[in-house]
């Protein structure tokens, strides 16, 4: 999986990177929360992101508020932050932040909360493509409802109850409508009529 990491302090923003990447993860970093911005918008693939609170150009918080607003993507965000008071956390966490790990973190730590926003993220996009599935199974009903049983020699159609009327106009206003009933009852017996009368 591919995460995000935003840290304007160059060391921390190297340990970082160095730690992720031997977690196995694709890292892309950023060194304020301008740039943090540009990559999450140019990288659609990019789910995760572990932010410095306090960055040049763009906060953290100011970060998180922007990605929260593409509400069709999944997005898991953990703040790095030396900030412990109570309200600044409910401030955070607020303007939509995940979790936090504070600074200096421990990796274990760091590793632990990150895998857990692993989890949630791959369980929200499995959510989204079953989602996806049950619309386009939606679609694909009401497709199938679309094909009437019309009786292909006098062109009358059979309602929920077999009941069989005429849907010329009906036709006319839905021009996509397949054929797939041979002959209603009343044709059927004509064809007979006029069979046996051959014979």
């Amino acid at each position: 999986m591919k995460i995000l990491i935003a840290e304007d302090d160059h060391v921390s923003r190297v340990l970082l990177e160095s730690l992720l990447s031997g977690w196995g993860y694709n890292v892309a970093s950023a060194h304020d929360g301008a740039e943090a911005l540009r990559l999450w918008k140019e990288m659609p693939d990019l789910s995760l992101a572990v932010l410095d609170w306090i960055m040049p150009k763009i906060d953290g918080l100011g970060v998180c508020r922007e990605i929260r607003k593409e509400i069709d993507r999944p997005a898991y965000i953990v703040m790095l932050t030396s900030r412990v008071e109570h309200k600044e956390l409910l401030t955070a966490f607020d303007r939509g932040v995940d979790d936090y790990v504070t600074k200096p973190f421990i990796p274990a730590e760091l590793r632990v909360r990150i895998k857990s926003g692993e989890r949630i993220v791959s369980l929200d996009r499995e959510l989204r493509r079953r989602v996806q599935e049950l619309e386009d199974e939606k679609l694909h009903v009401s497709h199938l409802r679309a094909i009437v049983p019309i009786c292909s020699h006098c062109k009358k159609t059979r309602n929920d109850n077999a009941y069989w009327n005429e849907v010329d106009n009906y036709l006319a206003r839905f021009g996509a409508i397949q054929t797939n009933q041979p002959a209603c009852p009343e044709c059927a017996h004509k064809i007979s009529l006029s069979k046996s009368r051959l014979d």
